[in-house]
């Protein structure tokens, strides 16, 4: 038998193909398929002849498959429910139903305000597949113009005028050192310089956050004795609370320290004392359906911040 691309099969011939042998007449199954039936007999006859065999028995009734007939109704059955399957799929992604969306974040972000959002992202996008890692801001960037990344999470440093940036949220940073320390009864809040009076506990020098503080104190010349330095916010509180230290934190980790290690927090009195954070992406347009989807979602949890109609104008 030739090879099956010289013999011009096309999904006309085996449609009407499985309808021929499904209505079992050769007018029905034009009727069927819009076709004429002289068109179908024709049709089938020459692909007969290409395969240089039999597929129906015609008689006065109609018509029926020979044995070469039922082995492939058999398969083109199978053909066809692929093929339905695949145009699902497909639908799927284009209504933004299904697909992968990449996101990337900060440490505070995917330790603080991210997981109950995402969870309702999942929840309103069960057929998305989300993939969640932790980066830093700059490594975010990168991703995000690279076309690696579709959302991304970024705090301390300025988005280039090439990506689409969204305001996320403004979290007051906020001083955390134990009930006993000398500094726990000024409620109104205190002054880096007077961080001075105690060993600090510092986050790792690549962290956005990190880069933020020192870079102030540089600037006010404040030397913050960092004695121990850690990668995550819970850690971090574990070793105020034991007494190595004094910390800054974004409100919401200033809050759960607070709850779970019985610590004082304070306001932080200094300008630039407020973590600010975008959610970015390289392009809306160019975004996947789902990546839109999330987008949406997302932008419509953030917190404490107004709906802004003008954000989500890109709505699918």
């Amino acid at each position: 038998m030739a090879d099956w691309r010289s013999l011009g099969l096309d999904f006309v011939t085996l449609r009407v193909f499985k309808a021929a042998v499904e209505e079992q007449s050769l007018v029905a199954a034009a009727e069927r398929e819009h076709l004429a039936a002289s068109a179908i007999s024709r049709r089938i006859a020459e692909f007969e002849s290409r395969l240089g065999i039999e597929l129906l028995r015609r008689h006065d009734r109609g018509v029926e498959p020979t044995a070469a007939g039922k082995v492939l109704m058999r398969h083109v059955k199978s053909l066809f429910d692929v093929v339905e399957v695949t145009l699902s799929d497909l639908e799927s992604l284009t209504l933004g139903h299904t697909g992968e969306v990449r996101i990337s974040a900060s440490l505070s972000m995917i330790s603080s305000l991210l997981p109950p959002i995402l969870g309702e992202v999942r929840a309103a996008h069960p057929g998305i597949d989300l993939q969640v890692e932790q980066e830093n801001s700059e490594d975010i960037l990168t991703g995000l113009s690279r076309g690696t990344t579709d959302i991304g999470f970024i705090s301390g440093i300025p988005a280039p005028d090439s990506l689409t940036c969204f305001d996320f949220i403004a979290e007051p940073l906020e001083v955390i050192l134990p009930a006993a320390h000398p500094l726990a009864g000024l409620t109104e809040g205190v002054r880096l310089s007077q961080l001075t009076i105690s060993d600090y506990v510092g986050l790792h020098s690549d962290l956005a956050l990190q880069r933020l503080i020192c870079r102030n104190a540089v600037g006010q010349e404040i030397d913050l004795r960092a004695i121990v330095t850690v990668g995550g916010f819970d850690t971090l509180a574990r070793y105020v609370a034991v007494g190595m230290g004094v910390s800054i934190v974004p409100r919401f980790h200033a809050c759960e320290a607070c709850k779970l290690h019985g610590l004082v927090r304070l306001p932080l009195l200094e300008e630039w004392a407020v973590r600010k954070t975008q959610v970015c992406v390289r392009s809306v347009t160019h975004l996947s359906a789902a990546a839109k989807g999330v987008l949406d979602t997302i932008l419509h949890k953030r917190p404490d911040m107004p709906e802004r109609n003008e954000d989500l104008a890109f709505r699918i």
